[in-house]
């Protein structure tokens, strides 16, 4: 699938989950959907993928996930797509439990399972740092 295919398969996959706003497009060379709850524009989550190497989930607070791949066919894309798809629907639903305090992952139950998404390194740093700043 080339990039303007797997955007209008990320338009057509998207263009019937109640509740959800979306916007799918294509930026920096990735076709992307960007999923919100209306009246919600804060709390979003969001797909994007080249198509050729990397499927990635990210949503509000830094917290994210990806499915590594090397040079997938249709079938392995459009799998990977709704695979994220199904995680940030799930998420945007609240169907969501945050573990830890330092280093938080989020549990995000689907019907197929579970999805885990992580915050960067980086961003935990920089929290851990900010919150030892205010100690004392």
């Amino acid at each position: 699938m080339n990039l303007t295919e797997i955007e209008a398969y990320l338009r057509s996959a998207t263009a019937d989950l109640p509740g959800l706003e979306r916007q799918v497009s294509i930026r920096d060379h990735d076709a992307v959907a960007r999923l919100w709850r209306p009246g919600e524009p804060e709390r979003w989550a969001q797909v994007r993928t080249s198509g050729d190497d990397m499927f990635w989930l990210g949503v509000d607070g830094g917290f994210g996930t990806f499915i590594p791949t090397r040079l997938p066919d249709d079938d392995e894309i459009r799998e990977s797509l709704d695979e994220l798809l199904a995680v940030a629907r799930a998420y945007l639903e609240g169907r969501v439990e945050r573990h830890g305090r330092r280093f938080p992952t989020l549990t995000v139950t689907t019907p197929d399972g579970t999805g885990l998404l992580q915050r960067a390194l980086t961003t935990n740093l920089r929290a851990l740092f900010r919150g030892r700043r205010g100690e004392g």
